[in-house]
């Protein structure tokens, strides 16, 4: 298609959690996701693949979904923790996921975006990624600096401030 509308589906929209419309008729194309009550993130397009966060209000699980753009066709799905999620950022061929829980923390998590392959996870709960080093905060207000291709860390400050949002630019 090429010129899509990607809408979240709140209701009883069958169709899915992200319906796609025609962006010059409105015509519905198709539906990505879940629609067992699940929240989800604004979907990220590279390429022919779409990437979205899916978070299960019914039981709390978290994953990130990867979609064909064209036809909406899942690609793979990976759990990933924490009750709410969302794809932050990309770099090269690896995602980084982030989110929060209501039990004090997450997993800031990399993923490959081609296999879904768990690349490392952390305790944390924002995870920002930016020339080759990731930066993960904690419930208890660190700032990690992460090696974002291997996980290794490199340094942490703190405290910053209770669950600070991160930015890097």
């Amino acid at each position: 298609m090429g010129n899509e509308v990607y809408a979240h589906t709140i209701g009883s929209d069958p169709s899915g959690a992200v319906d796609v419309l025609d962006a010059n008729t409105g015509a519905h194309a198709f539906g990505i996701g879940q629609s067992d009550a699940c929240f989800i993130d604004s979907p990220h397009l590279f390429g022919n693949v779409g990437y979205i966060g899916c978070s299960r209000l019914v039981d709390g699980k978290s994953s990130v979904v990867a979609f064909q753009t064209q036809t909406g066709t899942t690609v793979w799905e990976r759990q990933v923790g924490g009750a709410y999620v969302n794809v932050v950022a990309q770099g090269g061929s690896t995602m980084y996921v982030g989110g929060s829980s209501t039990s004090g923390g997450n997993s800031p998590t990399a993923l490959n975006m081609v296999t879904d392959a768990l690349l490392w996870q952390h305790s944390g709960t924002c995870v920002v990624a930016t020339a080759g080093i990731a930066y993960i905060t904690t419930t208890s207000g660190q700032l990690l600096a992460d090696n974002a291709t291997t996980g290794a860390m490199l340094w942490q400050s703190g405290p910053v401030g209770n669950d600070p949002p991160v930015f890097a630019a």
